[in-house]
């Protein structure tokens, strides 16, 4: 398996495609395997030792469960947050069936693929609006027009190289069909380097007028 994150080592193409944590969760299999070779063994084994393992196990599961509580950190990791499912409500109420949302993003896997970077990115889900940048899986899918993959990735490029206000990124914005702009509760800051929609620049600008604000979410009408 470890080829598969360093094909490198072996002069063979794909560096990045899997990465180490990837490989890492790939030992599970082969740990079921293994495990589940054992449980013949236990068809006739005393009563008393099936006992003994099933406590083992489960002391271990209840071990190893207490010691992980404290990774999960969603102030800082969850994407989608109770702000951002009544803001998503306000967008199936208040916005066009044809609207479109710019949310925040960023490249990612060595600029092959952009993804969201807060709540923006269910908009599709909970609100049936058409977001800016699809699921990660659109990079496994055929393309729904030539040219869309490499479009999604041109699109964060402008909005992250020029800005929101740049007239490049206007331009772009009003190709795509771009009606609004969407800033999370997280703002841009789910496994993202840098936000690329300040609310403060959003709100300097005269080509986006603020329709809708709670706790730190903001959506923004985008006016050519």
């Amino acid at each position: 398996l470890i080829p598969a994150a360093y094909p490198h080592w072996l002069g063979l193409p794909g560096a990045g495609i899997v990465s180490n944590f990837t490989v890492l969760i790939a030992t599970y299999v082969f740990a079921g395997i293994a495990l589940g070779c054992l449980l013949p063994a236990l068809q006739h084994a005393p009563l008393w030792k099936e006992g003994a393992l099933t406590t083992l196990v489960v002391a271990a599961a209840l071990w190893g469960g207490r010691a992980r509580l404290g990774d999960i950190r969603p102030a800082g990791h969850a994407m989608l947050t109770r702000p951002d499912v009544r803001a998503a409500a306000w967008v199936r109420e208040n916005t066009a069936p044809e609207a479109r949302f710019l949310i925040e993003n960023f490249t990612a896997y060595h600029d092959t693929a952009a993804v969201g970077a807060d709540g923006g990115w269910w908009l599709p889900v909970l609100s049936k609006r058409a977001a800016s940048h699809p699921p990660l899986l659109y990079t496994f899918e055929a393309d729904p027009f030539p040219g869309f993959r490499q479009g999604v990735l041109d699109l964060s490029h402008a909005v992250r190289q020029n800005g929101v206000d740049a007239p490049e990124t206007l331009t772009l914005l009003q190709a795509r069909g771009i009606t609004h702009a969407y800033v999370g509760q997280q703002q841009g800051s789910v496994n993202s380097p840098r936000p690329i929609l300040p609310p403060a620049d959003l709100l300097v600008s005269p080509h986006y007028r603020p329709v809708y604000h709670h706790d730190r979410v903001w959506i923004f009408e985008v006016i050519p």
